[in-house]
């Protein structure tokens, strides 16, 4: 006996959403980075995929984690460090942003 078809999940609508909340968390933080390369169906059982790169990744990983739960979605993490040489390069553009503001 099959187990019951998974219903797919809409990828597009998913994105749409997931931006919108990340984009809210991070309200006015202009130094928080944020993209969302991908959300595509990938592999069994109705699954989605979700790459977002950002310099801010607490903020970030709570709002997917809050934003699946509101859909009534399970979610599976894993987070790689994929330039650590862009990281530093960013924080120290960052930090030269910040001393300029502060000096003004």
């Amino acid at each position: 006996m099959k187990a019951p078809a998974v219903e797919a999940i809409d990828d597009k609508r998913l994105a749409r959403g997931l931006y919108d909340r990340v984009r809210l968390r991070l309200g006015g933080d202009r130094a928080a980075f944020f993209e969302l390369e991908s959300c595509a169906p990938g592999g069994w059982g109705g699954r989605v995929v979700v790459q977002l790169r950002t310099n801010a990744p607490s903020p970030v990983l709570a709002a997917a984690d809050e934003h699946a739960r509101a859909e009534g979605l399970l979610v599976g993490v894993w987070a790689s460090d994929v330039d650590p040489i862009e990281r530093a390069v960013r924080r120290l553009l960052a930090d030269v942003d910040a001393l300029e503001r502060a000096r003004r």
